[in-house]
């Protein structure tokens, strides 16, 4: 199994998480995934990749520094991102996961993808 498959399946495992993806700043298409069926992995690359843009955008206008997290709540789950570089790690949630968990398996796991 591919190193980035592995450490999206470490992602997708965690109860309430729908899909995880690899994709870059750059592209915004999904390097690999592992996700549920119903869900459309090019649409959330590209959306989650406009948000870190435009998040970029407003921390650098704002000198706050580089995005290296971003999650984004809404009525139905959460759209989390972790950055290194131009990699971006992405979990697509229900309400009820575990945000925390989430959150550090994002960043430890991208950590590991070369």
């Amino acid at each position: 199994m591919h190193a980035s498959h592995e450490r999206l399946s470490q992602v997708a495992r965690i109860r309430g998480v729908r899909a995880a993806l690899l994709t870059t700043m750059q592209d915004a298409l999904p390097i690999d995934s592992v996700a549920q069926v119903d869900v459309d992995v090019e649409a959330l690359a590209a959306f989650a990749t406009s948000l870190v843009r435009r998040a970029r955008q407003a921390t650098e206008m704002s000198r706050l520094g580089a995005v290296h997290m971003l999650s984004l709540e809404a009525s139905g789950g959460r759209v989390m991102v972790a950055r290194r570089g131009d990699l971006l790690m992405i979990a697509l949630t229900a309400r009820d996961a575990h945000s925390g968990l989430v959150r550090v398996t994002l960043q430890r796991s991208l950590e590991g993808v070369t």
